[in-house]
């Protein structure tokens, strides 16, 4: 554990989830791969378009509509009815296309249980102190094992702007009513979750999972409050 900033005494928790909690990467992937899967063998004229031409229709619609990046489960409901429409299914096709090809995505991206050992410590902090969480993302916490643990959940959206955007922090912190010095948000991103958190007036944790970047020779935008090694060390600062 590196101190970078002087911290205050910590009244709520807050956590990014994908990659802080879990190794996300394998999931999203396995997520796709099932979703693309279904297309190709449900609606066979996307496999001339292939997985290219999915991520090139995914980036599209985002230029087209900048404002989906905020909500990722209206970017792909979106990129699925360009897709489908460039493939040349009819409205009733793409309806339909749409609705199932995305239940099959959501179905695979929350088709995991969190570690135990995140989850006992999970409950220790909660015990302690009220946790919330901010994701970009859109996993299912009941399915995953840990919605019990968490006073609240705020999903990025149109209305409510991705992190690093104040957006959530904000919320949250009017909900909890405590002082964004009173909060310590947890995250692996120097961008979203570090610079994030201090923008909004909040202490920040960057969980790094064993790593050690050096911080001072890297220069990000702005340095967290805490470096922490492995998320039981969160267990002494509550």
């Amino acid at each position: 554990m590196i101190f970078y900033r002087r911290l205050q005494p910590v009244k709520a928790l807050s956590f990014d989830l994908d990659d802080t909690l879990y190794d996300n990467r394998p999931i999203i992937l396995a997520a796709e791969q099932a979703q693309l899967d279904f297309l190709f063998a449900q609606f066979p004229a996307t496999q001339a378009l292939g997985r290219s031409g999915w991520l090139a229709c995914k980036l599209d619609v985002a230029q087209q509509t900048p404002a989906l990046r905020h909500d990722v489960e209206l970017w792909r409901k979106q990129t699925l009815a360009a897709y489908l429409h460039q493939a040349g299914y009819s409205p009733t096709e793409c309806q339909r296309g749409v609705q199932d090809g995305f239940a099959t995505f959501a179905d695979a991206r929350s088709n995991f249980m969190v570690s135990d050992e995140v989850r006992g410590i999970l409950a220790t902090l909660a015990a302690a102190v009220p946790l919330v969480a901010l994701t970009n993302g859109n996993v299912d916490l009941t399915r995953i094992g840990i919605a019990d643990y968490f006073h609240h959940v705020y999903h990025a959206s149109v209305d409510l702007p991705a992190k690093p955007a104040n957006a959530m922090f904000l919320t949250a912190q009017h909900n909890l009513g405590l002082a964004g010095q009173q909060i310590l948000h947890i995250g692996d991103c120097l961008t979203n979750d570090v610079f994030g958190a201090i923008s909004a007036g909040w202490q920040s944790g960057y969980l790094v999972h064993g790593q050690q970047p050096d911080l001072n020779a890297n220069r990000p935008r702005v340095l967290p409050h805490v470096q922490l090694s492995e998320l039981a060390q969160l267990q002494a600062l509550v």
